[in-house]
């Protein structure tokens, strides 16, 4: 439950981007609230791209792993060969800037239904160790032993 709720977080904050696909932009409805932020405050929030442009946003678990929603990842006619997507951490602009990493595993969630939009999440592997810096770092995560308390 925690990582639906990192996940619709991550998604509502966005970078400013003056170019991208039409594809995505039938999913902006999606993001409800969402304003332009500086990376500074945000340092786990990077850009997932596909052929070097962005398409969704994602957030930085670990030193090796993204997660994004299933409906990014999905949205392209799989399978698509794992090097036409990269991921952009340590910038506001997600078209240049920050650091680069190779995409070399896509996991969706099993029960993702695209017709509704349930278990929209997907972990994505970095090709190589991201190294922490003053605008790159993960976002902290509940322990397994954290107790959650969900309000409405």
């Amino acid at each position: 439950m925690f990582l639906i709720l990192l996940l619709f977080f991550c998604c509502s904050v966005r970078v400013n981007s003056n170019n991208y696909t039409e594809l995505w932009s039938l999913n902006e409805e999606r993001i409800v609230g969402g304003v332009p932020v500086e990376i500074l405050y945000y340092k786990y929030q990077g850009s997932l791209e596909y052929w070097h442009r962005h398409i969704c946003g994602v957030a930085l678990i670990s030193n090796r792993w993204v997660v994004t929603a299933a409906h990014c990842t999905q949205a392209i006619t799989l399978p698509a060969p794992l090097p036409v997507f990269t991921v952009r951490l340590g910038t506001s602009n997600v078209q240049t800037e920050g650091f680069l990493y190779s995409v070399t595993k896509i996991i969706d969630h099993p029960l993702f239904d695209a017709t509704i939009y349930n278990y929209d999440i997907a972990l994505i592997q970095l090709g190589q160790d991201v190294i922490f810096t003053s605008t790159v770092e993960p976002i902290r995560l509940a322990e397994s032993n954290q107790v959650l308390l969900i309000s409405s």
